[in-house]
């Protein structure tokens, strides 16, 4: 339990101390030494298609080859790979997060647990967080690395195609003029990912069977108020402007005109159907959360303001809502079969 204290303190201080970039740092090699175990419910199933050389996920294949190429075992393939995902992560944070810190909090606080688990899943969104920062751009080509990369990473993880529909997500394309020449390609994209889903109905059912608590009436409605109240929240600090001077990458992230981080989170709507057959899918909605701290956190009130405490509490509690998500779905395995291995049963925190 030593551990459960030593992560309550390492991210609480990102909660005290938002803006240093020293502690974002901590928290980041603090978040990827939980890793450091081979107890997680996953981990026995990566290993084996690695050392058999069995998957059917092009890219995914390609990096355990160079894996297997350079003499790595898993093991050590895994906390490669891993390292290299929370140094996308740690980069983005403290070049697009005034208040990194806060932002690295809340990420180790509320998500870390689940991409730890959900390895590949967080190993190919970390390709698309290096191109989110393009959707912020008027040139066409930045547009295109964008969607190549998108589709690089779903060659890792299949499910990271629903980013395709984030070009289309901005405040100009819903323009009265625009939509009509934009809805028929949202439309079709929309269509394609959904009739891919369906080719893996079987494994879906699966998925669900094993890991979700079910979609019952009482469910849906419940999915409905979170993805309505995190649009609501949003909205809310996509109105207010900057009380600090921030660095450029800063303001592109929370003052873009076209509103795309809004939008962003508009387009989690388009995961409900799928919600209905798989909760699991909302897999997908977790990652906007970064993006969604680093964006609401560069929008807080001046240092030494005291409304800081408030809006500090009130980002928390967002935050919390990213875990308690997670905790309802997957409600059977998380305690015995995440939070216990990676707090007892840690590699690196035993040898200390």
């Amino acid at each position: 339990m030593a551990l459960l204290y030593i992560l309550l303190i390492v991210g609480l201080s990102g909660l005290i101390f938002q803006r240093s970039k020293l502690v974002t740092i901590l928290i980041f090699v603090f978040t990827w030494t939980l890793m450091w175990n081979t107890k997680t419910p996953d981990f026995s199933a990566y290993k084996s298609i690695y050392t058999l050389n069995e998957f059917r996920d092009g890219g995914y294949s390609v990096l355990c080859s160079l894996g297997r190429y350079l003499g790595l075992s898993f093991y050590q393939f895994y906390l490669v790979l891993g390292a290299i995902s929370y140094i996308i992560y740690c980069r983005f944070t403290m070049k697009y997060a005034d208040r990194c810190s806060l932002v690295a909090s809340l990420y180790l606080l509320f998500i870390s647990y689940f991409d730890i688990v959900q390895f590949r899943n967080f190993v190919a969104f970390s390709i698309v967080l290096l191109a989110i920062p393009k959707l912020f751009s008027d040139k066409r080509s930045d547009i295109i690395k964008y969607c190549v990369t998108v589709v690089l990473a779903s060659s890792i993880h299949v499910t990271m195609l629903f980013y395709l529909v984030f070009p289309f997500m901005n405040k100009d394309v819903f323009r009265l003029e625009n939509i009509k020449q934009y809805l028929l390609p949202l439309l079709l994209l929309i269509v394609c990912m959904y009739f891919g889903v369906s080719m893996f109905e079987e494994r879906v059912s699966n998925i669900s069977e094993n890991y979700d608590k079910g979609v019952s009436t009482a469910t849906k409605l419940g999915i409905v108020m979170l993805l309505a109240g995190n649009i609501a929240y949003i909205s809310y600090w996509t109105k207010k402007k900057p009380v600090i001077q921030l660095s450029y990458p800063q303001y592109v992230l929370s003052e873009n005109t076209k509103q795309q981080v809004l939008f962003f989170n508009v387009a989690m709507v388009l995961l409900f159907p799928i919600a209905v057959k798989s909760l699991t899918i909302f897999r997908l909605y977790k990652y906007i959360g970064l993006i969604n701290f680093a964006f609401v956190s560069n929008k807080f009130v001046a240092p030494g303001n005291l409304r800081i405490i408030p809006q500090t509490i009130i980002i928390t509690l967002y935050g919390l809502t990213y875990l308690g998500l997670f905790f309802y779905i997957h409600w059977v395995q998380f305690i015995p079969y995440v939070m216990l291995p990676l707090l007892t049963r840690n590699l690196f925190w035993t040898f200390l």
